[in-house]
């Protein structure tokens, strides 16, 4: 099952390690615990993590068909432009409506390659969510 999930933390690795220096901060003046909140995310904070994993890549296989729905001449690079500049839109509309910042959603993804113990917590929530 979470195999499944794997290729999805890993493009939104990709694409949120450039979005989150793209984009200017919310939050300028925050106080820094929240990065000690992303070094032991709460359950709640996992829910909301996994939650917005699903939700983007149900975003990011609806407009990968939208595009392979166009004539291939229709698929321009500012069309690819344009789709992408909307899936950061949504990806992050979902992460942020989920409860977390781009920053914190961020982190959590390279928190996956570095604590098994959160993998593992990750792994049952997908789960748990999935079987539902």
């Amino acid at each position: 099952m979470f195999s499944k999930i794997l290729p999805i933390i890993a493009f939104s690795s990709l694409v949120f390690s450039g979005a989150v220096s793209a984009q200017p901060s919310s939050n300028l003046n925050a106080p820094i615990s929240s990065q000690t909140q992303v070094n032991t995310p709460t359950d709640l904070q996992v829910e909301q993590f996994v939650s917005s994993v699903l939700k983007i890549e149900e975003i990011k296989v609806g407009l990968q068909a939208f595009l392979a729905e166009k004539p291939q001449e229709e698929v321009t690079n500012a069309l690819i432009e344009q789709v992408n500049q909307e899936f950061m839109v949504q990806a992050t509309e979902t992460i942020e409506k989920s409860g977390l910042s781009v920053d914190q959603y961020s982190s959590m993804i390279a928190l996956l390659e570095q604590d098994q113990h959160f993998l593992a917590r990750v792994e049952q929530k997908v789960e748990e969510l999935s079987a539902n």
